[in-house]
């Protein structure tokens, strides 16, 4: 619709109002009057002055700017308000108008702004993580949960590739290139590291939604799996131990009656034979040397499998580190090894067996202090609060582990030193599961190893 008004006005040449000159078929089709009939007629005889008043001086004040503009207006019409964009421009003693009806276009975008409102609530208020990739895998849009997980913030959408996030480089290549060359739903199970280093089993599902110009744009969905995984290894962990419970009593019952047959023989023959002889004396020791090495293994290994019977009280768990540290202060200084703690002062006094948890430590200490080299060690002691837990972190500087053998470092027997029993990370993981805690460890070979341990605080 296209119409056209003269300006009328007053004796100081001011605009002061308008009068109809043109109109087209679409006009008087849509407000109802012939042509001739509006010609010479004022604006507000066509248009209610009520509903106008602060438009109409919006025109006057550009037809004196004579400035071009352009206003969203909603006009009543045969019982109905139809949306117009109506623009205009006011040259020499004319100002000419022009209406477009935008109401199924507005409808449209109410339409669409409800469905974007509803899908922005979905992907807010999902369970799992949601994020959102450009066409460069960089992290455009994500929601609440995965923000609390990977410890972003809003400032930090756009900034960061999808790839920082995931710990192993070819699985990262592997997962872009799938993205690169499929139109469909990817799925790949992957560790992803958070900002604070944490490393999180997940499986993360990713797709294709929209393409444009510069690319496709991606959706994904994290599934994380770290407790369930965890849980699943306690379970395994707790159903392991009460085999390996079983076998050490029959092997500690099948083995010590022969031993103390052996050890009363042995003391026999030392009371009929000369002891002057140093061959016979040689391997009279030998024999029990070796007697007392099967007492001690097969003691120590029924003791790794027993649950144990702690003695709770209440305690600050800095001063238990403390302690504990204190036994291996020599080693430390023999192999010239640095010592950082930081210890949080303002952690919440735990129930604990200070005795258990100190033999539970030290073997995290001794491990740690044997697998760096001397002079260039660096053994870290930390704790912190953490969502509901006390975390105590045990990290060296060593020669890391590799991740086959990460799978077996709490069981039974399976050690990385030459002379090395393999119970001693049993014990620790037995007592940290008495104290209603959790042990993990995390490492690479030759990036050293870290051990976090955590104490529920109720």
């Amino acid at each position: 619709m296209i119409v056209t008004l003269n300006s009328i006005r007053n004796g100081e040449g001011r605009i002061i109002d308008f009068e109809f000159s043109l109109v087209n078929r679409e006009f008087i089709k849509n407000f109802g009057d012939d042509r001739n009939g509006l010609k010479g007629k004022r604006f507000f005889e066509v248009f209610d002055k009520e509903i106008w008043l602060k438009e109409y001086e919006s025109f006057l004040d550009y037809a004196m700017k004579e400035t071009y503009f352009k206003i969203e207006k909603e006009i009543p019409v045969a019982d109905k308000n139809i949306s117009y964009l109506i623009s205009g421009v006011h040259f020499e003693e004319a100002l000419a108008l022009h209406f477009i009806d935008i109401s199924v276009v507005k409808k449209s975008l109410e339409i669409v702004k409800e469905k974007e409102k509803k899908y922005q609530v979905l992907f807010e208020n999902s369970i799992d993580p949601v994020f959102v990739l450009d066409e460069s895998f960089r992290i455009s849009d994500f929601n609440i949960p995965f923000a609390d997980i990977f410890g972003f913030n809003k400032d930090e959408k756009g900034s960061k590739s999808i790839s920082d996030l995931i710990r192993i480089k070819k699985k990262s290549e592997e997962f872009l290139n799938l993205l690169q060359n499929k139109d469909k739903h990817v799925e790949m199970a992957i560790i992803l590291t958070n900002q604070y280093g944490q490393e999180r089993d997940c499986i993360i599902h990713a797709a294709p939604v929209l393409h444009t110009r510069e690319g496709p744009i991606f959706i994904g969905v994290i599934r994380d799996m770290t407790e369930r995984k965890r849980a699943e290894k306690e379970i395994n962990f707790a159903e392991k131990m009460a085999t390996t419970g079983k076998l050490a009593r029959i092997i500690a019952h099948e083995v010590r009656n022969p031993l103390t047959n052996i050890n009363l023989a042995l003391s026999e023959l030392q009371s009929i034979i000369r002891d002057d002889n140093p061959e016979i004396k040689y391997y009279i020791d030998m024999i029990r040397r070796n007697s007392e090495r099967i007492q001690i293994l097969t003691r120590d290994f029924l003791n790794s499998s027993k649950s144990k019977t702690l003695k709770f009280e209440k305690r600050d768990v800095n001063s238990v580190i403390r302690e504990t540290l204190e036994f291996v202060h020599d080693r430390l200084e023999l192999k010239e090894i640095t010592l950082k703690d930081r210890l949080d002062r303002k952690l919440p006094l735990l129930n604990i067996d200070p005795e258990q948890l100190k033999v539970g430590l030290l073997n995290l200490f001794l491990n740690a202090v044997e697998a760096m080299t001397p002079g260039k060690g660096v053994l870290e002691v930390t704790t912190r609060k953490d969502d509901g837990n006390v975390l105590i972190l045990v990290r060296d500087n060593g020669k890391g582990i590799s991740k086959p053998e990460l799978d077996l470092i709490f069981d039974p027997f399976f050690s990385l030193k030459k002379d090395g029993t393999g119970l001693g990370l049993t014990v620790t993981k037995n007592i940290i599961a008495g104290h209603h805690g959790d042990i993990r460890v995390e490492s690479q070979k030759g990036q050293g190893t870290l051990f976090i341990i955590s104490f529920p605080v109720k």
